[in-house]
């Protein structure tokens, strides 16, 4: 009797093994899935961080580009303004000459119309004088 209470009690503990074995079995393949999963998520997470690395990248390039077109567009801006200003001094000079000779030309005028008094009318001459002292003196 005791070799068979031995025996079931032998039995009894292997199939305790047995049990345990097949729930650390269990775990295991758990563990395998857990495992495989947390590297898929590392994996996952490095393609993000890349992804990340380069939209920030971007984001400097597209930073660097709009400070590049702003320079620019205050260079081109600050050309078209001196450009202005040179325009309207060299309107100022042209309205000046056009002036002056506009002038100039009634002042010819004022010598012609003189001069035709003087031809057509010989006894005229104090009137010429004053026309041509008029003329001379604007």
């Amino acid at each position: 009797m005791k070799d068979n209470s031995s025996l079931k009690s032998a039995q009894n503990d292997l199939n305790e093994l047995r049990a345990k074995y097949d729930a650390l079995r269990g775990v295991e393949a758990q563990l395998k899935r857990t495992t495989a999963m947390l590297a898929e998520r590392d994996r996952d997470v490095d393609i993000l961080r890349e992804e990340i690395r380069r939209g920030e990248a971007i984001k400097v390039d597209l930073a660097n580009d709009f400070e590049r077109s702003e320079k620019e567009r205050k260079k081109i801006e600050e050309d078209l303004n001196n450009n202005i200003v040179q325009l309207k001094e060299e309107l100022l000079v042209a309205n000046e000459q056009i002036k002056q000779n506009q002038a100039h030309a009634e002042g010819k005028q004022k010598v012609l119309t003189f001069l035709e008094i003087s031809q057509t009318d010989g006894h005229a001459w104090l009137k010429m004088v004053r026309i041509l002292s008029r003329a001379l003196s604007t």
